[in-house]
């Protein structure tokens, strides 16, 4: 399984589309948010390892990654519809959530 950086990638969408096999993606070392619209619909993205240094995730920002399992990241806020329809996630770091919108897991797979 493919490793990216979140600082590496250009173009998302791009690899959205290219990416045929499931990958994971560090935010180590990123110090930023995550742009809403960001992984929307990847069907490849499995996990997403931390920083403590994630500000956000914006809205939509991972919505329909059906292979989305696991988010181990430290975020201060999480937008609309974050993470709806991820319907494989079993494991979130809730830890250091200021905000959480009443549609962030909006039928996910967390219970």
């Amino acid at each position: 399984m493919k490793t990216y950086s979140i600082s590496s990638i250009k173009d998302c969408k791009k690899l959205n589309n290219k990416a045929k096999e499931k990958f994971v993606i560090s935010l180590l070392n990123y110090n930023g948010s995550i742009v809403p619209h960001l992984f929307e619909g990847n069907e490849y993205l499995t996990f997403v390892i931390g920083s403590i240094d994630t500000k956000a995730v914006g809205d939509n920002a991972f919505a329909n990654c059906t292979a989305l399992t696991r988010f181990d990241a430290s975020a201060e806020a999480v937008g609309e519809q974050s993470f709806a329809f991820c319907s494989s996630l079993k494991d979130f770091n809730f830890k250091d959530i200021k905000r959480l919108s009443k549609s962030s897991f909006e039928f996910s797979g967390l219970r």
